[in-house]
């Protein structure tokens, strides 16, 4: 009786993620980011949207982003948070004053798809009404919108080429303007599309040029405000 031949062929990784032959080629793509900050589960390049709304790994209240497939955890930090929310109150303030012309998020639940299988959680973001629906927010959690203003706060875990990746991104989908803000060197560099770029200072302020007109805030109050220490008098 002839004996039976059994294929052993090799299995396969999903086409959309042929191009990672190691972990390493993983955290290349997405910026050098740490790996304990990248989800292994679903296998890099297949997760979904509601992988990333509802991480199917612990911990199951991490906030992540989904880079082209796949889930990447956001650096956080407590001082971060602080400055992003001070800075989100600021902003609202605006608004209400002047004519409510969009919408400020800040916090984990604030995504933004740019595509299909890329949806990011920006520290904060300005969306102007008329890029939602009806010029109302709707029930989609991850609205297909362009932020006029992002605004980043870097954490421990964040790197250098993470953020180009995501300032390139952003101007890519229309973004107008997009913050930095650095806790430790206490400075704000605020880029334009194009390349232009300038940093500044506790004894500067942001601007909102002319994507908030007359939006200024001193940055010294901004981080005093955000470690607790009363504000000096101007």
């Amino acid at each position: 009786m002839a004996a039976t031949t059994v294929s052993r062929r090799k299995p396969t990784r999903p086409a959309a993620v042929r191009k990672f032959a190691t972990l390493q080629d993983v955290l290349d793509y997405l910026g050098g980011v740490p790996a304990d900050r990248v989800h292994l589960f679903p296998w890099p390049g297949t997760a979904t949207q509601r992988d990333m709304i509802h991480p199917p790994t612990e911990p199951k209240n991490a906030i992540c982003e989904l880079i082209d497939g796949i889930l990447v955890e956001k650096a956080v930090g407590y001082h971060s948070s602080r400055l992003a929310l001070i800075l989100a109150t600021f902003l609202q303030q605006y608004l209400m004053e002047n004519e409510n012309i969009g919408c400020v998020n800040a916090g984990g639940d604030g995504y933004i798809k740019l595509k299909p299988k890329r949806i990011v959680v920006p520290d904060v973001s300005f969306v102007r009404w008329e890029q939602f629906p009806g010029g109302q927010v709707t029930d989609d959690p991850c609205p297909e919108v362009v932020a006029d203003l992002i605004v980043e706060v870097l954490s421990k875990g964040n790197t250098r080429r993470e953020m180009d990746r995501k300032r390139r991104e952003f101007f890519e989908s229309g973004t107008r303007l997009f913050w930095i803000v650095d806790p430790k060197k206490q400075a704000v560099t605020v880029y334009r599309p194009g390349g232009e770029s300038h940093v500044l200072g506790l004894n500067d302020s942001v601007d909102g040029e002319d994507v908030l007109p007359g939006f200024r805030l001193s940055i010294r109050k901004w981080f005093e405000l955000a470690s607790g220490k009363p504000p000096r008098k101007s």
